[in-house]
């Protein structure tokens, strides 16, 4: 077959209707958020684009949402081995978006898809092994992975992204990259929120600037043309 999302040993999806890790069973212990990329002995890229490169807080965890609804994050945790590092706030993701979220610094200019910074001020990602668990907002593991330590100044990453099967590799040995957060492994994007389109009411062809809404497909009712100063009025 030609479906890169089946092969034994590949991370079951939830919803997708199909075996993907070829053991017979649809969905079976499928799961939602994916750990899909770690950068724990991260190598000279300023991942998190804040302008300051450090080895601490340019560490990540980057998540995948493998399922075919959104999922709302809020009060689900990232841990090691010590403990909790990272407690998310409010925030839903997409089917198929991804969420990093770093050691320190600033996301105010990272612009590949949400991210957050680590709650507790450090991820503490163990150069020489860790383990970096999801639970959910009930305290059940979602995802967990444990990784030895052997690559440094690189992430490891799924190949593919999100049903690739585990080990997670180093980046370097599927892309020119040294780590892709929150990207795919070909520096595209996991998930595009598409166009910004605008409501007009009155259909003439030009929308509200204040009435907007971004999708991949025009939604009913809404225009890719803004500044109608009265949308009431079609003259």
């Amino acid at each position: 077959h030609t479906d890169s999302s089946v092969s034994p040993g590949a991370v079951a999806v939830c919803g997708d209707g199909k075996d993907n890790d070829c053991d017979g069973e649809i969905d079976d212990g499928c799961v939602t958020m994916v750990i899909n990329e770690i950068n724990y002995a991260p190598g000279t890229v300023d991942a998190n684009n804040d302008g300051v490169f450090n080895t601490t807080e340019d560490d990540f965890v980057e998540l995948v949402n493998a399922t075919a609804a959104g999922i709302e994050l809020a009060g689900w945790t990232l841990s090691d081995l010590i403990g909790v590092r990272h407690t998310f706030s409010g925030i839903v993701i997409p089917p198929g978006a991804a969420i990093v979220v770093f050691g320190g610094g600033s996301v105010s200019s990272f612009t590949n898809c949400p991210a957050q910074v680590a709650s507790t001020g450090l991820l503490s990602l163990n150069n020489g092994g860790d383990v970096v668990t999801l639970r959910n907002d009930l305290g059940e593991v979602v995802a967990s992975y444990s990784y030895p330590g052997d690559f440094s100044g690189e992430s490891i990453t799924r190949n593919p992204d999100v049903t690739g099967p585990e080990p997670l590799v180093p980046h370097s040995l599927v892309s020119i990259l040294e780590c892709s957060p929150g990207l795919k492994i070909d520096g595209s994007f996991f998930f595009d929120p598409g166009s910004t389109w605008f409501l007009d009411v009155d259909g003439d062809g030009f929308g509200d600037d204040l009435e907007q809404m971004v999708s991949p497909t025009q939604p009913d009712g809404y225009v890719d043309t803004g500044g109608d100063c009265d949308d009431d009025d079609d003259t």
